[in-house]
């Protein structure tokens, strides 16, 4: 007895493949297949977006570290500015201590030389003066900040002239005195 084969039909009983090609040869793995390549290519598209991500992240945090690095410089200007200033207020302050001290010695010699009543009361007048003006440094030194009344722009005081002795024997004291808030900008 012969059996007859078909060429079309296939005996599913007796059919066991033993190697293939196809790894998936049902149409329903077919579709399988196409599902994992587009679960593959999604994947991969957000490996990319995160990489770009990444990107967009180091170069904010490096612009953001610059900023800061400028901001960090001129503080530091900022600050050896406001310590050169520091360091002319005080010579100032200094500078007022001195002159009241000349002017004190001018007075005494003033009144012991010349019994001209008008001389002493200038030389007390000076002292004044020069007590005022320390007042008026530290108390614009302890406000902390630039004072400058309705923001106009400061003015400076020209320096005044004071003569303390008779006119044959000219000496002269010259008290710069200048209040000149600068204007905030």
């Amino acid at each position: 007895m012969e059996t007859e084969v078909s060429p079309t039909e296939t005996n599913t009983e007796a059919y066991v493949p033993i190697h293939s090609n196809d790894p998936l040869p049902s149409g329903e793995d077919r579709m399988q297949l196409k599902e994992l390549m587009d679960l593959c290519t999604n994947l991969s598209n957000k490996v990319l977006d995160l990489e770009n991500e990444v990107i967009e992240i180091k170069s904010s945090h490096k612009a953001k570290i610059e900023e800061l690095e400028s901001r960090v410089e001129k503080l530091e200007e900022e600050n050896m500015s406001l310590t050169k200033d520091h360091k002319i207020f005080n010579t100032r302050v200094e500078s007022l201590t001195i002159n009241k001290t000349i002017v004190t010695w001018f007075m005494k010699m003033s009144m012991q030389d010349v019994p001209n009543a008008g001389v002493k009361e200038v030389a007390k007048e000076i002292v004044k003066v020069i007590e005022i003006s320390k007042i008026i440094v530290v108390e614009v030194s302890t406000a902390g900040g630039e004072l400058n009344a309705a923001n106009e722009k400061p003015v400076s005081a020209a320096p005044t002239n004071i003569t303390t002795a008779q006119p044959s024997e000219a000496t002269k004291t010259t008290i710069d005195i200048t209040t000149a808030p600068k204007a905030k900008g």
